[in-house]
C-alpha cells in the first residue's frame, strides 16, 4: 500500500477543533483534540482499506494553522518539526495586514477547497516532499525558511486552477525531478522568472 499523507487542520472558529483530510485515500473527519483526531483518522483509514489498524501503510502527518482567513501554514510532524515550527513565528508578522496585495496574490494558487496553503520547507527537503502533499486538483505554496532566506514558490497538480499562470511550465520542462532539492527548485523557477510550476512528468 502506498504511503498516506494526512493533514490535521486547527479550526478554532467552530465545529471540531481539529479537522483532518488525507491523500491519496480521501478520509475526512474531526475531533476536539489532536490526539483524538489522529486516533479517529487511523480507525477510519483502516476501515476504508479493510485492514487491521496495525497493518496500515506509512502515514505522514502534518498540521495546518490559520494565519489570516483562508490562509493556512502547513507543518510536517517529522524529525524537523522544531525547525519548521519556527517558521510560523517568522511568517505571521508579515500577514498583519490581511488585505495587502501580497496576501491577495497568494489566492492565485489554492487547494481544491479554495484555501491558500503554505507548506514550510527546510533546505534538506526535496520536491517529492511537496508532491506527496497535493492531488491533481491542488496547488500549494512552498515556503523555504532557510538561513537569511524566506522564498515563496507555488506548485500545482495538472487540474489545479492557475488563472494567472496559463503558460506555467511543467517540472519536467524545467528539469526538476522529485529528488531535486527545494533550494534548487527555488533557484530554477527564479532563473526562469516564474513562481509556479505544474507537477507533470516527475
Amino acid at each position: 500500500m502506498s504511503p498516506q499523507t494526512v493533514v490535521f487542520r486547527f479550526c478554532p472558529g467552530g465545529g471540531p477543533k481539529w479537522q483532518y483530510y488525507s491523500m491519496p485515500e480521501s478520509v475526512l473527519g474531526g475531533a476536539e483534540t489532536l490526539s483524538d483526531a489522529k486516533r479517529d483518522y487511523r480507525e477510519a483509514l483502516a476501515f476504508m482499506l479493510e485492514v487491521e489498524p496495525d497493518a496500515l501503510p506509512e502515514i505522514r502527518e502534518h498540521t495546518e494553522r490559520p494565519i489570516v482567513p483562508g490562509v493556512y501554514l502547513r507543518t510536517a510532524l517529522d524529525e524537523h518539526y522544531a525547525d519548521r515550527a519556527e517558521a510560523f513565528d517568522v511568517l505571521v508578522p508579515g500577514f498583519g495586514l490581511e488585505h495587502t496585495a501580497e496576501v491577495r496574490k497568494l489566492f492565485s494558487h489554492t487547494t481544491a477547497s479554495g484555501d491558500v496553503v503554505a507548506v514550510v520547507c527546510e533546505p534538506t527537503d526535496d520536491v517529492g516532499f511537496l508532491l506527496e502533499q497535493i492531488t491533481p486538483h491542488d496547488a500549494v505554496w512552498m515556503v523555504l525558511n532557510g538561513p537569511g532566506l524566506v522564498a515563496w514558490r507555488a506548485i500545482g497538480g495538472v487540474l489545479a486552477a492557475n488563472p494567472t499562470d496559463v503558460d506555467a511550465r511543467s517540472l519536467t520542462d524545467l528539469g526538476v525531478r522529485s529528488v531535486t532539492s527545494v533550494m534548487d527548485f527555488v533557484t530554477t523557477l527564479g532563473l526562469n522568472r516564474q513562481r509556479y510550476a505544474v507537477a507533470v512528468g516527475v
